[in-house]
C-alpha cells in the first residue's frame, strides 16, 4: 500500500512539473512574440538620470504606440505580468506615447523611477507587445542612474526643424542631442539627450542634465566643444549634422532635404 501510495505521488508530482513547464512556456511564447507587422524600430535610450530616463522608436507606418513597465525581477512573475496585462489587461503600468497619434515617430518619458535600479518593458505597437526590435534583437535594458551629490546648472538651447522650404514647421519629429569631446568626432563626451519637436517645428533640451557617459558625473560643455543634431521625421525623413556650441541658447534651423 504504501508503495502505491508514493506512486500516485510520484505521478502527481511529474504533472505538476510538467503544468507548471506548460505555462512557462505559454507565457514566454506570448511575450515574445506578436502578430502585429508593425514592430519597433531604431530604438534609443537618453535623457538617463537618477529618477527618469527616455525611450523613442521608430515604425514602418503610422501606429499608436506605448510601453508596458515592469519592475519584477523574477522572469517568472514578470512574464505572467506581462501575460496578465497583455490578455487579461489586469495590473498594467502602461505609459503612453507623448507624439499625436498615430505616427512613425514614437516617444516615452518615465519619471519618478528609483536610482540605480533595472526596470524591464515591452513596447506596444500596433495594438502588440513587443520583446523584440523589427530586427529581431532583443529590446535595450534600461537602468537609472545614480544620485549625483553635487547639482548641475540649467542650460537650455532650442532650435526649430522645418521642411525643405525652410517655411513649414516639421512635428512629431525625433531629436537626438550627441556632445563631441573639442573638435574630435570621433570621441563622444556625454549620455545623449533627446526629444521632439512640438507643431511648431520647435525642440528644447537641457544641457544641464547631460551625463558622462558611465553617467557618474556631469559634463559641462564649452565653446570647443563640437555637437551632432540628427532629425528623424514621421514620415522617415532623416537630416541633421554637426553643430558649433553657442552661447546663445538658440541653435541654427534645422532644414530638410
Amino acid at each position: 500500500m504504501k508503495n502505491k501510495y508514493l506512486l500516485k505521488r510520484l505521478w502527481e508530482l511529474r504533472l505538476i512539473a510538467l503544468l507548471a513547464v506548460s505555462l512557462l512556456a505559454i507565457l514566454l511564447f506570448t511575450t515574445s512574440f506578436t502578430r502585429s507587422s508593425l514592430p519597433p524600430s531604431q530604438i534609443k535610450v537618453a535623457n538617463i538620470s537618477d529618477q527618469s530616463l527616455s525611450i523613442a522608436w521608430t515604425t514602418s507606418q503610422p501606429t499608436s504606440g506605448g510601453l508596458l513597465l515592469s519592475t519584477q525581477e523574477n522572469r517568472l512573475a514578470r512574464a505572467w505580468e506581462f501575460f496578465a496585462c497583455q490578455n487579461f489587461s489586469l495590473g498594467c503600468h502602461v505609459i503612453f506615447d507623448e507624439i499625436s497619434n498615430p505616427s512613425m515617430t514614437h516617444y516615452v518619458f518615465l519619471r519618478n523611477l528609483s536610482p540605480e535600479t533595472a526596470y524591464y518593458y515591452r513596447l506596444i505597437s500596433g495594438g502588440d507587445f513587443w520583446k523584440y526590435d523589427a530586427d529581431g534583437a532583443l529590446l535595450p535594458a534600461i537602468k537609472t542612474a545614480s544620485t549625483l551629490s553635487s547639482l548641475s546648472m540649467p542650460r537650455p538651447i532650442y532650435s526649430y526643424v522645418y521642411e525643405a522650404d525652410g517655411k513649414t514647421p516639421v512635428k512629431g519629429a525625433l531629436v537626438y542631442f550627441y556632445l563631441f569631446e573639442g573638435s574630435d568626432r570621433q570621441k563622444i563626451k556625454s549620455q545623449p539627450l533627446m526629444t521632439y519637436t512640438d507643431s511648431r517645428g520647435v525642440w528644447m533640451l537641457d544641457l544641464g542634465n547631460l551625463r558622462s557617459q558611465d553617467t557618474k558625473s556631469w559634463v559641462k560643455p564649452s565653446l570647443q566643444d563640437l555637437a551632432m543634431v540628427l532629425i528623424e521625421t514621421a514620415d522617415g525623413k532623416r537630416s541633421g549634422g554637426f553643430v558649433e556650441m553657442k552661447q546663445s541658447a538658440s541653435l541654427e534651423p534645422i532644414i530638410l532635404k
